[in-house]
């Protein structure tokens, strides 16, 4: 068995090569806990500086750095350093910690009292909290105006607390003692305090469902894709919701509000300490960002508060930071639309620096476009494509923009230069083949497209679709019957994609192609994963060329009455498509008949043909006109 500081050192190295290696850090900070506060601070650093969001160690370090202060005082200033910055973190243990200091540091009621009530407007809502606000009451029930308390009791009976009846019942003594000279009025107020109690259980045990299975204390880390955090995330959403579906109101109807120290926005609180409780666990999940922002749509500078400090929390991520753009845009619909639209250039020359990708390229060139005018994306589109970094959907996407902007009258060759430009350089790349010729169909440009076809067929031409292209250019122009046509474009169709599951708005309006802001593997955390179908053929097929030119110019349709041909008298090329062709019916005579002549057979004066009938039609027996001894007259 190793010592503890060879652990420490194991484990100290082992966090250096995967630093999101949870248990490692677990059980490296139970033997950091140990150490002196001197030997332990470089520990505590590394730790917050990969786990940010963390209120459990957090609560962890100033227990440490408490127990250190008994000893010598400069920890102190420390502890004073975590305190003032005590709302960032979500946690009962540390606001917990934070009324332990303040009792430490001063004597003053009126300061004590404050502190309370700083605590509880954030941490109140939790269902643990329950000790933390009996605490209260007991310590300034005689102490301060009723005028104060009382709203105070009146917001705690409303609140689902695990010892619910213990604060009903010490507010209950303490009304009768301070209105036992108005018997109405007491009575009025425990009447209205007893139903807010009967609701405040039944909404005690629709948290306690919603908290049941949920990892309070888990560390932060990237989404992965295993099965429990798609779990949790989902068990997270639900409790979100809850918090959001049961606020607690005032005598006004109005959500409590709280006004943070360092943003000075105005928060739902108990909105707010839901959202920011998932946050501190999935603090690595764009999607938990953006459902902040969404649940805040009413209050729009908290809304983006959400964003912005996503995108500080995740600079890597795209979705994050499109969903900013997104964001100001919306408000520039209000107001302001010019600095808005300020904002978001700068937010894309930003992201053209430091996460350069042809998904950006596009998307701003689309914002440039909309927003300022087709010169400026033009100026774009040139320096996005001397990036090393871009590629040919860059080149799709400026083709696509300048074919809107033909529509108005203006340049119809900019498009077909773009696309001339780009083949030169992507002709290897099929999907920007497949759109290039997609472009001279709809230009109907026959000439071109004859020339792109001897080029492409060549490189492309065990492709499945440039196949089905060529085929259908080729029936377009009266190279190939409509029948033979039909036939042969069954053989490949192809599937598309079709997404459709919470959050994909962002995702599908910022993508392009194939290029998504958000990884596959993240979109699986979703509560739905879309719907993708994929091609199922995978056959070889003649070559195309030899079919054409073995074709006959017209060709017969089979009679019903005839067998199917033999595959062995036609030419190679065609005997291959017709093993894909599905195989005729003979039919010796209509269908009727066939009837009809089945049922004369059935039906003869043998015992065993006659319990035919009867096993053909079970209930037969019941029917008024049955007549066994007889054959049925047939019409």
């Amino acid at each position: 068995k190793m010592h503890d500081h060879e652990s420490i050192e194991y484990l100290s190295q082992k966090v250096k090569k995967n630093k999101f290696d949870k248990e490692s850090w677990i059980k490296l900070m139970k033997l950091v806990r140990k150490l002196p506060m001197r030997d332990a601070k470089e520990y505590y650093t590394r730790f917050f500086e990969v786990f940010p969001s963390s209120g459990h160690y957090k609560c962890i370090q100033v227990q440490h750095l408490r127990e250190a202060a008994r000893t010598d005082k400069k920890y102190n200033d420390e502890i004073k350093d975590i305190i003032k910055n005590v709302e960032k973190y979500m946690h009962l243990g540390l606001y917990e910690e934070y009324i332990k200091y303040v009792k430490d540091n001063t004597t003053n009621t009126n300061s004590l009292h404050n502190s309370y009530t700083y605590c509880l407007l954030r941490i109140g809502w939790d269902v643990q909290s329950g000790p933390m606000w009996l605490e209260y009451f007991n310590t300034f029930k005689d102490k301060i105006d009723h005028t104060i308390l009382r709203p105070m009791f009146k917001r705690a009976i409303k609140i689902p607390l695990i010892n619910q009846n213990d604060i009903f019942n010490l507010y209950e003594a303490w009304e009768r003692k301070n209105l036992s000279q108005d018997l109405i009025l007491l009575k009025r107020e425990l009447d209205y305090a007893s139903k807010n109690n009967t609701i405040a259980m039944k909404q005690l045990a629709i948290k306690q469902k919603a908290r049941k299975d949920l990892l309070l204390t888990t560390l932060a880390t990237p989404y992965s894709g295993t099965n429990r955090e798609k779990i949790q995330y989902r068990l997270w959403m639900k409790y979100i919701f809850v918090e959001n579906k049961y606020k607690i109101k005032d005598e006004n109807n109005n959500a409590f509000r709280l006004e943070t120290d360092d943003t000075k926005l105005s928060y739902e609180s108990q909105l707010s300490y839901g959202i920011e409780q998932a946050i501190s666990v999935l603090y690595h999940y764009p999607h938990i960002w953006i459902t902040a922002s969404k649940y805040y749509e009413h209050l729009p500078d908290v809304s983006m508060n959400y964003l912005i400090r996503g995108t500080k929390a995740l600079p890597q991520s795209l979705l994050l930071r499109f969903a900013l753009i997104d964001k100001h845009l919306q408000m520039g619909k209000q107001k302001d639309m010019d600095d808005h639209v300020r904002l978001v250039k700068k937010i894309y020359k930003k992201m053209i620096v430091d996460l350069p990708c042809p998904l950006v390229f596009i998307n701003y060139m689309r914002f440039l476009y909309h927003y300022d005018s087709i010169d400026a994306m033009r100026l774009c589109f040139v320096e996005c494509v001397s990036s090393p970094q871009a590629s040919f959907n860059v080149f799709l996407a400026a083709a696509e923009i300048e074919s809107m902007n033909a529509y108005k009258g203006l340049n119809h060759d900019v498009p077909f230069r773009i696309y001339q430009l780009g083949f030169k350089k992507y002709k290897k790349q099929i999907n920007y083949v497949t759109s290039y010729v997609d472009f001279l169909k709809q230009t109907d440009a026959k000439q071109e497209l004859k020339s792109i076809f001897r080029e492409i067929l060549n490189l492309h031409g065990s492709s499945q679709e440039i196949r089905f292209q060529h085929l259908q250019f080729q029936c377009n122009n009266d190279t190939m019957d409509d029948n033979t046509y039909n036939q042969l474009v069954r053989r490949f169709h192809l599937s598309k994609y079709r997404p459709s599951a919470y959050l994909y708005f962002l995702n599908e309006k910022y993508s392009f192609h194939s290029l998504k802001p958000a990884t596959s593997r993240s979109l699986s955390v979703l509560e739905k994963t879309p719907n993708v179908v994929l091609p199922v053929s995978n056959m070889v097929l003649p070559d195309i060329d030899n079919l054409l030119s073995l074709l006959p110019s017209t060709v017969s349709t089979y009679h019903p009455s005839q067998p199917a041909p033999k595959t062995d008298s036609l030419p190679e090329a065609m005997a291959e498509v017709m093993k894909h062709m599905p195989q005729m019916m003979d039919y010796k005579m209509p269908p009727i008949d066939r009837i009809r002549n089945s049922l004369h057979r059935s039906f003869s004066n043998t015992s065993s043909n006659r319990r035919t009938y009867s096993q053909g039609f079970p209930n037969s027996r019941h029917h008024d006109n049955f007549r066994p001894s007889r054959r049925p007259r047939l019409q």
